[in-house]
């Protein structure tokens, strides 16, 4: 496994790939070895680190998986390193992939770089909730899932990021909400809520309008309705 770690800062992306993987498998292996185990995630950490700042999308891929196992078998000794160290490049990765698949294509779904997007996107939130982020760390990665719910992203990456939102609202409802309405201007909530003024917690009808009755109310303002609509259930579920 030290062999690997050194490998995955070599300059063929496939051998950076292959020891990720060896990683992986030997993490789990570890994972009731804490012994032997936390000194190696140690070592991985500083080269991990790096990987998610990766040329090639799939070996940033490849370091998520590597992550996602690291925060299953050692989740408490990365989560303040992770929120620090990992969630900002996640959340870079994620803006310049924005620009490029805004208005892309319809091809650009067949590209790794859409695949490894969405599935960052959808990801990120169960990765948020297993390390137990809090509301600082949540912030730039709830303001990066907002941005895929633009009209010009296609629309299984807004799928992806709208699934990792709701997740994300059971951590810190609080947040997710107050960046949310964040995006919005005054006359958006005015659409989307029956009174001007409201609060994160009561549970307000939020009202959807079809597209085709309000032409101005553009694919973004209609999946944060959407959104807000499904929190505000779980909400309501949760008080019962």
């Amino acid at each position: 496994m030290l062999r690997c770690i050194h490998l995955m800062a070599d300059g063929n992306p496939k051998l950076r790939i292959l020891s990720m993987n060896v990683l992986k498998e030997g993490c789990l292996t570890l994972e009731n070895e804490t012994n032997l185990l936390l000194p190696i995630v140690h070592k991985i950490w500083t080269s991990l680190m790096k990987r998610f700042h990766d040329n090639h999308a799939i070996v940033v891929e490849k370091a998520f998986d590597l992550l996602t196992v690291l925060s299953k078998v050692a989740g408490n000794f990365i989560r303040q390193r992770a929120s620090s160290e990992i969630i900002p490049p996640l959340v870079l990765f994620l803006t310049r992939g924005a620009t490029v698949s805004a208005s892309a294509s319809k091809s650009y779904k067949y590209l790794t770089s859409y695949r490894v997007q969405k599935r960052l996107l959808k990801e990120i939130g169960p990765l948020c909730i297993q390390m137990g982020l809090l509301s600082q760390s949540l912030r730039p990665v709830i303001n990066v899932l907002v941005m895929y719910l633009d009209n010009s992203q296609p629309e299984g990456l807004q799928q992806a990021s709208m699934s990792s939102i709701e997740i994300i609202w059971t951590l810190d409802p609080g947040s997710t909400w107050a960046l949310l309405i964040n995006h919005l201007s005054d006359s958006d909530i005015q659409c989307i809520y029956s009174q001007r003024l409201v609060k994160p917690f009561e549970i307000i009808q939020v009202y959807y309008h079809p597209i085709e009755r309000h032409k101005d109310l553009n694919v973004k303002l209609q999946n944060i309705s959407i959104l807000l609509n499904k929190l505000h259930e779980i909400s309501d579920e949760i008080t019962k």
